[in-house]
């Protein structure tokens, strides 16, 4: 089993909470390197951006965290934390999370910070659940 040294994984963890519609990143699985692919453009720039895109075996897109991930990662949290007055920041509609968000930091800013640890969490949970499906980590 390859090892991915601590700064690429990281990065990948970074990579993966941002969750940048406009960029693109992925792990090379020869190199054990992060690639990011921007308007056409590596980095690193021996890398033709292209190459990355269509060498699914050598390239492994990395997991993002979108919108829906993180409103069902915060009906968890609000669910664990049982208050009845935070659990009631939380709503379905479009812009919930920057909403609940909002709220919380104004009423609760302490909680937001809980918010913000659980979230780190769950970040780093996918993406060393992504490392195992690629066998460069061992299932914890």
């Amino acid at each position: 089993m390859a090892i991915l040294d601590v700064q690429a994984a990281d990065l990948l963890r970074k990579a993966t909470a941002v969750g940048d519609a406009t960029l693109d990143v992925y792990l090379d699985t020869e190199r054990l390197v992060v690639v990011k692919v921007k308007d056409g453009q590596c980095v690193p720039a021996d890398l033709v951006a292209d190459d990355v895109e269509k060498n699914e075996d050598r390239f492994a897109e990395i997991p993002v965290v979108t919108t829906m991930d993180e409103y069902l990662w915060m009906q968890d949290f609000v669910e664990d934390l049982g208050e009845r007055r935070i659990t009631g920041l939380l709503d379905g509609r479009s812009g919930a999370n920057a909403r609940f968000l909002k709220q919380l930091g104004k009423q609760a800013p302490e909680t937001l910070a809980a918010w913000e640890a659980y979230r780190t969490e769950r970040v780093a949970a996918m993406v060393n659940e992504w490392f195992v499906a690629l066998g460069i980590a061992e299932e914890a």
